[in-house]
């Protein structure tokens, strides 16, 4: 997840595909987002690898329609997750405004049931 300001949206890196896309709730498009994680991804390739990344990789811009968008200013975060729950599941993006507090709540108790990794 990044954040940019006072907004957050989801980058995914779909390494199968060869697709780096943008999610926003807001619906920018995160090209400039989007520019960068290439960049690192492929940085990160090279310094692994010793070679840049293959030919043919899609940099996808947020599709509000595929993207359920916030009613509010104050939901992002809460989108952002949301939105890589259901991409990390297999599932599609079917939540909306009226989910929020809902998940918002969900996301405390995880939390507070599971605590919060924190790598030494």
């Amino acid at each position: 997840m990044l954040t940019c300001c006072v907004h957050q949206g989801l980058v995914v890196v779909f390494v199968d595909k060869k697709v780096i896309k943008f999610y926003d709730s807001a619906g920018a498009s995160g090209r400039v987002i989007l520019g960068s994680v290439f960049r690192y991804v492929n940085d990160e390739h090279r310094r692994k690898k010793s070679r840049p990344l293959e030919d043919g990789w899609r940099l996808v811009g947020c599709d509000p329609a595929e993207m359920p968008q916030q009613e509010n200013g104050d939901d992002c975060g809460v989108f952002a997750c949301a939105a890589a729950d259901f991409i990390a599941g297999g599932r599609p993006l079917t939540f909306d405004q009226g989910c929020m507090d809902a998940y918002r709540l969900g996301m405390v108790q995880c939390i507070r049931l599971k605590g919060i990794p924190i790598p030494n």
